[in-house]
């Protein structure tokens, strides 16, 4: 007998986040991010990054990037698995880093 799993309860959903510049040192950002499956924790990074942000957008998607490439590592892995599941959320609090993710072509100058 199958136990019923509920999709809801396999939700992933991933939450991302940059300090842009905030060491007084080098000026570098400090990435994280926090992946859960439903209400649990599997996952988390911070991380500083290697070259100088010019931008708090240029920050955050990084750390975008790089949490949505885990997220789709889980992903992945629960498909193989066959472990049934939502679509998954990534939640960025810049607003212009999810503006350059949903048009990442620049317009031209006129």
């Amino acid at each position: 007998m199958q136990p019923n799993f509920s999709v809801s309860h396999y939700s992933v959903h991933a939450y991302c986040d940059a300090d842009w510049a905030s060491d007084l040192d080098d000026r570098r950002s400090t990435l994280g991010a926090a992946i859960f499956l439903g209400p649990n924790l599997v996952y988390w990074w911070s991380k500083k990054q290697s070259v100088v942000a010019r931008s708090s957008t240029e920050a955050e998607y990084q750390s975008l990037a790089l949490t949505t490439a885990e997220v789709t590592w889980i992903q992945s892995l629960l498909a193989e698995l066959k472990v049934p599941h939502a679509p998954p959320v990534i939640f960025c609090d810049n607003l212009s880093t999810v503006v350059l993710v949903h048009n990442p072509v620049p317009e031209p100058y006129t």
